[in-house]
């Protein structure tokens, strides 16, 4: 159950599902669509929390995510956005990866930062290599790269701005 406030300062709880079909406009369901409905919000949810599991054992491939909306029979929302194939969101290097980032962000930072960064981008490009690809990269390979930094014997604080900017 959730409980969201309403408009004379109380609250209004309801299950997760109830609001899901009002914040979507389908009050319409009959109770055999409802329940079908709350059941595939339960395996999205198991989906997910599968995702998120990954996550946090270091994993961000993003294909995760596109295999469990396409078991619920969604299509991934950037595929869809951007017309683009399921091989083309996978097949981007970690170079091409890069340059989009620091075209986005390259004005936003000082010219100290700039410098600093650009160093650790090519540091960090260099090791893994400019066409791996990008869908690939693990927290392994995150613990190599910070190994062979303090192999370079590079201090902490500096190790840590590199992870934190890779």
């Amino acid at each position: 159950m959730i409980s969201r406030p309403d408009a004379r300062g109380g609250y209004i709880t309801k299950s997760w599902v109830d609001w899901l079909i009002e914040d979507y406009g389908l009050k319409e369901l009959d109770p055999d669509s409802k329940a079908l409905f709350a059941s595939e919000m339960v395996k999205a949810e198991i989906e997910l929390l599968k995702i998120r599991l990954e996550k946090l054992k270091g994993n961000y491939d993003t294909r995760h995510l596109n295999e469990a909306m396409e078991a619920l029979g969604v299509q991934a929302q950037a595929s869809v956005q951007q017309g683009a194939s399921q091989e083309a969101l996978f097949s981007i290097t970690l170079q091409q990866l890069a340059d989009e980032y620091w075209g986005e962000k390259e004005a936003t930072w000082k010219p100290r930062s700039v410098t600093e960064y650009q160093r650790i981008r090519d540091h960090f490009i260099e090791h893994l290599g400019a066409d791996a690809l990008a869908a690939g990269l693990k927290y392994d390979d995150l613990k190599a790269y910070r190994q062979t930094m303090i192999d370079d014997g590079k201090s902490v604080s500096t190790i840590n701005k590199a992870l934190n900017h890779v």
